[in-house]
């Protein structure tokens, strides 16, 4: 039997329909960056490179670097319930429009520490 990636690779409709799925969820990815980053500015949350938090859309990937410091993940889990990974790393592919708002007040609330 064939293994379901040689099906796929291996067909010319599995494959168009792989293809576009995947572009969905990179769209999608990048839809959630976008939008964070938009909410942050909205909500007057100082970029920790001192930017404009364009280096969270301008990143590719399943998680964008945040820039926030290992106490400012601590606050954030602990205050907010929004966990990232310690070095600041934050699941995009995790993300929900509905989520957006609250994390990117929650950002601002502990950048103002």
């Amino acid at each position: 039997p064939l293994s379901p990636r040689r099906q796929v690779l291996g067909d010319a409709a599995l494959f168009a329909q792989w293809r576009g799925e995947l572009r969905g969820m990179a769209n999608r990815v990048h839809r959630m960056r976008v939008l964070l980053a938009d909410a942050l500015r909205a909500e007057g949350a100082p970029s920790p490179d001192g930017g404009d938090w364009g280096h969270v859309v301008d990143q590719i990937g399943m998680f964008a670097y945040t820039g926030l410091s290992a106490s400012h993940v601590d606050s954030l889990r602990e205050r907010h319930h929004v966990y990232l990974t310690r070095d600041g790393r934050m699941s995009m592919a995790a993300m929900k429009p509905a989520d957006i708002e609250y994390v990117a007040r929650a950002v601002r609330s502990v950048l103002a520490e």
